[in-house]
């Protein structure tokens, strides 16, 4: 009788280096690097997935940008800055827009009529929403902008997020009664 031979497994799993990059950032309070980590890029990238395929239930949507804006704002919470300072570093266009530009803008006019109704599922997928979470993962892949610059917009992001996809208590009591 031959005795079985062991085979050679690893007591480790394999470690997934960016995973761990963004525990020793995130715990050593570096929030300005662990922004720009792979969990959460892969959070932002899978947001916008989830915004744009239109076979996402727009409820479902929603709750996924709940759950992702929670989670990001953990990221950012307690972190207030002046955005005066802010200010200084935008690009002012020469231009203003008239009426015609405006009602010429379909998903801007989607997006306002939407949220004005009050149906944050649908107001999410419009492509003011999309933009704005598609130019945060442009800002967190592009190796030119600064890690303290991603951050800003992480938060600024959060902090319209937040407001998109809060539960309007007010809405929901009035439907009810």
């Amino acid at each position: 009788m031959t005795t079985p031979t062991r085979l050679a497994i690893s007591a480790q799993p394999p470690v997934d280096y960016e995973a761990a990059a963004f525990a020793v950032q995130w715990l050593r309070g570096a929030r300005h690097l662990a922004v720009r980590s792979a969990p959460v890029i892969a959070l932002v990238r899978e947001l916008l997935t989830i915004l744009r395929d239109e076979s996402v239930p727009a409820p479902q949507a929603l709750l996924a940008a709940r759950r992702a804006v929670r989670l990001l704002g953990a990221l950012t919470g307690n972190a207030r800055s002046d955005d005066r300072d802010a200010i200084e570093h935008i690009r002012v266009h020469d231009r203003v827009l008239d009426e015609e530009d405006v009602t010429s803008s379909v998903e801007s006019v989607r997006f306002a009529n939407h949220w004005l109704r009050g149906d944050p599922a649908e107001t999410i997928r419009t492509e003011p929403v999309v933009a704005l979470v598609e130019g945060l993962l442009g800002s967190m892949l592009h190796v030119k902008v600064r890690p303290e610059e991603v951050y800003e917009r992480l938060r600024r992001t959060v902090r319209v997020l937040s407001v998109l996809v809060r539960e309007d208590r007010s809405a929901a009591v009035s439907a009810t009664a």
